[in-house]
Formats: C-alpha cells, sequence, structure tokens
C-alpha cells in the first residue's frame, strides 16, 4: 500500500495542505501552535499522511529536553493548548477499513519518533473531529455541551431553572455582557485584552493554579490577537464582574478561558456570560458551544447549562520507555500526577 509523509514547519503550505483536505478549524493550524511556543518551550511542526486509505493531518509541538538531566538530543511530541490531535479524512468503507487508516498512521508515528529521537506524545483529542481511535480506549472525560439544533428556544428550554435564575438575577441587578473580538476597533479589542489578562492573573493567584494553567501574558496576548477569539465582559455599571474567552473552530464556539471578581459574583456574571455565548454561538452558526469539564463544583455548573455530554480521548505515547525511565529518575520524577512524568520541569 503506497502512501506519502510530508513534513512542514511552514503556515502558508499548511494551509494549503488542510484546504486540500477540507479542514477549516483553528485548532488544527500551524499559526495556533506558533502561539503555544512560548508557553510550551516547543516549535510547531505539521505532519501529513497520504494514502489509499484517507488522509491525515497532525500538527504537534516538538519540545526539546535538552535542559533535562538525561534528555540532551531527546524531544517529546505535544499537542498545543487545549484540543487537536491527528485529524483523519477517510475515502469512506467499512469500520475496519477506517480504522486501517488509524494503524497505518501509527505506524508513520513509530518511525518518526525513531528518527526524531521521542520520548513522549501526549495531546488532548479534539471532541468534534473525526478521531478514529474512539472505538479502541474508553473515553477519558466526558464534557458539557450545548447542542443547538433545536435552535435558541430550544436551549433555553433545557437549561437548568437555577441557571434561569440566576440569569434574570443578573440582569435585574443591571449587569450586562459585551463581546470584543480583534477584528473591532483596536483601541477597544487592545482594552478587552489587557483587563482579561489583568484579571486572569488575580484569578489564578487567588485560586492558587498551577504552572499548567498560568500562561504568561506573552501566550495570552497572542492567544487574544487570534482572529476566532470573542472576549466576553461581564460588567456590573463601571466595574467588570466577570470575563470569559472564546474560541470559534469549525463549527463549534468553545469555552475557551474564564477569570471572575469575587466581588461581583453575588450577580452571577458567569451565567450571564454563558448566557450570552450560546447567542454568540447561534448567530455565528455553530452547531453549539463547548463547555469542557472541570472539577466536580465546576462540572456542576457547567452542567446546569450544557446539558448534552460529550466524551474526549487522550493520545498518550511512551516512544522510548528505557529514556522515559531515565529522565524520570535522574530528575527525581517518580509519581505522575501529570504526563510526562517530568512535566512540570519543562513548560
Amino acid at each position: 500500500m503506497s502512501a506519502t509523509v510530508s513534513i512542514t514547519r511552514n503556515s502558508q503550505e499548511w494551509d494549503g495542505w488542510c484546504k486540500q483536505a477540507g479542514l477549516d478549524d483553528v485548532y488544527f493550524t500551524l499559526r495556533y501552535g506558533k502561539v503555544w511556543e512560548e508557553q510550551e518551550a516547543g516549535t510547531v511542526v505539521g505532519i501529513r499522511l497520504q494514502s489509499e486509505l484517507g488522509d491525515v493531518l497532525y500538527p504537534l509541538l516538538q519540545v526539546s529536553l535538552d535542559r533535562l538531566d538525561e534528555g540532551r538530543g531527546l524531544c517529546d511530541l505535544r499537542v498545543p493548548y487545549d484540543f487537536g490531535g491527528p485529524w483523519f479524512s477517510t475515502h469512506g468503507g467499512p469500520l475496519a477499513a477506517r480504522l486501517a487508516l488509524a494503524d497505518e498512521f501509527d505506524a508513520v508515528m513509530a518511525q518518526l519518533a525513531r528518527e526524531w529521537n521521542v520520548v513522549t506524545e501526549f495531546g488532548r483529542m479534539h471532541p468534534h473531529a473525526p478521531v478514529l481511535y474512539n472505538g479502541r480506549q474508553p473515553a477519558y472525560a466526558e464534557h458539557y455541551w450545548v447542542d443547538l439544533s433545536r435552535g435558541l428556544e430550544g436551549v433555553r428550554g433545557d437549561s437548568h431553572p437555577n441557571h434561569r435564575k440566576n440569569v434574570r438575577g443578573a440582569r435585574k441587578r443591571g449587569a450586562a455582557v459585551c463581546f470584543t473580538s480583534p477584528a473591532d476597533v483596536e483601541a477597544e479589542a487592545r482594552r478587552a485584552s489587557e483587563d482579561f489578562i489583568a484579571l486572569y492573573a488575580r484569578s489564578m493567584d487567588r485560586l492558587g493554579a498551577t504552572k499548567s494553567f498560568r500562561f504568561s501574558e506573552q501566550t495570552l496576548r497572542a492567544v487574544l490577537a487570534l482572529p476566532e477569539i470573542h472576549i466576553a465582559t461581564a460588567r456590573l455599571g463601571d466595574a467588570i464582574a466577570g470575563m470569559a474567552v472564546f474560541l470559534h473552530a469549525g463549527q463549534v464556539l468553545f469555552y475557551f478561558l474564564a477569570a471572575s471578581e469575587p466581588a461581583h459574583q453575588y450577580c452571577r456574571p458567569a451565567n450571564l456570560i454563558l448566557e450570552e455565548g450560546i447567542s454568540l454561538a447561534f448567530h455565528l452558526g455553530c452547531t453549539g458551544l463547548h463547555l469542557g469539564g472541570g472539577h466536580s463544583g465546576l462540572a456542576a455548573f457547567k452542567s446546569q447549562i450544557g446539558r448534552h455530554r460529550i466524551p474526549y480521548y487522550l493520545r498518550k505515547q511512551i516512544w522510548a520507555p528505557a529514556a522515559y525511565e531515565k529522565i524520570l529518575v535522574a530528575n527525581g520524577c517518580t509519581a505522575e500526577a501529570v504526563f510526562p512524568g517530568y512535566g512540570k520541569l519543562i513548560g
């Protein structure tokens, strides 16, 4: 069976490949990957497989392990935050034939892992992309999702009474939400970005967030400059009560990042922001709003708004087990609260 593997670090070339395959989702672009290069201490690379079974497109960050003991000359492969993974375009046929494309791609990755001295590969698979591994492993988690197929009124009827009550209460107290995107007036977009960066930093400090969620100002500025970004600001008079960032990716609007002001939580700005986010998703022509998951309290909150659940999967591979163990031991990383076990030392 003939197959062609192509590698590029050029965004324009990659965009051309995506266009040929009919892929239009910012999560799978190299320009999105470049946003995360500083945060992940890596460089973006795009892998394409073309075969008789179909095509695969896989944008990644290649992260050097040189700074780690026993890591010189080695690297990891990571999907940029938050979702991505290999995107599969098959030519139809029975499930067995389509799964054969996944096998073919895994063989390609195994070969590249040897050539590039890859130790581990990790990524959160895009929950709305045609991933072929789903039948082979259990879902890592379920996320909450607002399905807009029934229109706005149908969605609002599905939401929990507590959410509707909180939205009414927020509006009664005078809270209102406005959206800003990079396409808006430059001064307005810049002010919204600066407001979010400052509020996000205060929120992360208050929550004691780990490094994995404490993004640098440089990374946040790059994220907020993406044309697919919409910043929501909930105001109570002149005060900011809460903010959120939404990412329009493909046919889905993602609830991407959020930050809050404790002094104004009594007016439930998060409920109002998400209610308006649903309207934004509808007017953008999206199939729905992806809320994500989180710890039990956050998940309970999201479940009152997104009554539908969707599984998502991880791509997690140790390509060089011996090298992996050496790095763990040499750097005192025996516990694996994160993957890879030395992840907190490199990104």
